[in-house]
């Protein structure tokens, strides 16, 4: 078997609300291995790969907030 890495990404409303402990704690209850946790804030170019890289349009995928890109890069 071999060893697999996700990334996960809290969106700032996370944060903003205060739910980033339960969301690790879900990932612990389901026996993840948490090997690095980081707290950054993302600019618009970072937050545009990020979102390319998932398959979405960075420039026309659009959430309940507007521009998925500006939304994260807030």
């Amino acid at each position: 078997m071999t060893d697999q890495r996700t990334f996960v990404l809290a969106y700032p409303c996370h944060y903003t609300y205060g739910s980033v402990g339960e969301i690790v704690s879900k990932f612990e209850k389901l026996n993840f291995k948490i090997t690095e946790m980081g707290c950054m804030h993302v600019n618009k170019a970072f937050a545009r790969v990020h979102v390319d890289a998932v398959g979405l349009d960075p420039e026309n995928d659009m959430i309940p907030f507007g521009n998925l890109v500006y939304y994260l890069a807030s």
